[in-house]
């Protein structure tokens, strides 16, 4: 792991425990990729790929895995519990949520005849427009991710007053909350839980926002 030199001495020992565990799952899953039988967890369908599997060093594929096993389970884990918590504050959404999956998938709500009509016909999802605009205005609301960058040689911040601030060198964050609840691109509704305005592409926001700001809006609505 490149940056666990950087880590607190324990965390570091911990790092390294999990990463020679994950090494030698790998090597195991390695020697077993060849053979038959249903082994299809994401390491194993990775080890399948003629082109990847053969070409992946060892350290990529743990590097890989740890980016699974934490970056997609967190992730998951955080928008599903927003996604909750906003519809506990919003029957109406969740009534909606449960009207749509009464229409597509029937009234059966036994988990095995649901998984079988996904699995039968992976199209039907998506006919799930509301359910997919929940987690859409969720990550509006309550970015998961984050991002950081250095910035390049000369690169001049400005306030809404017009000073500038020369930020070479320096690691600057962007911020998704606030780009993501201004109302110039979201509208006046902005700061409220709205599904459906992913339905309609922010109209508004397209219309009134600069190109810059627009195309903010338009990246993260077709993301």
């Amino acid at each position: 792991m490149l940056g666990e030199k950087y880590l607190p001495p324990r965390v570091g020992l911990i790092c390294r425990a999990l990463s020679k565990e994950m090494a030698a799952l790998v090597r195991s899953r390695q020697k077993m990729a060849n053979e038959k039988g249903d082994r299809g967890t994401i390491l194993d369908l990775a080890l399948q790929d003629k082109e990847y599997g053969s070409q992946a060093t060892l350290n990529e594929l743990v590097d890989q895995m740890k980016t699974f096993l934490f970056a997609g389970h967190g992730t998951t884990a955080s928008v599903n519990s927003w996604a909750y918590y906003y519809l506990s504050y919003h029957p109406d959404c969740h009534t909606k949520i449960k009207a749509e999956h009464d229409e597509v998938f029937g009234p059966d709500t036994d988990l095995a005849t649901v998984g079988q009509k996904m699995n039968s016909t992976p199209s039907i999802l998506g006919k799930l427009e509301y359910t997919l605009a929940v987690p859409k205005e969720t990550q509006r609301l309550r970015p998961i991710g984050d991002g950081a960058r250095y910035a390049p040689p000369g690169y001049i911040i400005r306030s809404a007053t017009g000073a500038g601030f020369d930020s070479t060198g320096t690691i600057l964050n962007v911020q998704h909350e606030a780009l993501q609840t201004r109302e110039e691109i979201w509208g006046p509704t902005a700061a409220e839980f709205d599904p459906e305005r992913f339905n309609s592409i922010c109209i508004h926001a397209f219309r009134n926002a600069s190109p810059r700001i627009a195309l903010v809006g338009i990246w993260h609505t077709l993301r």
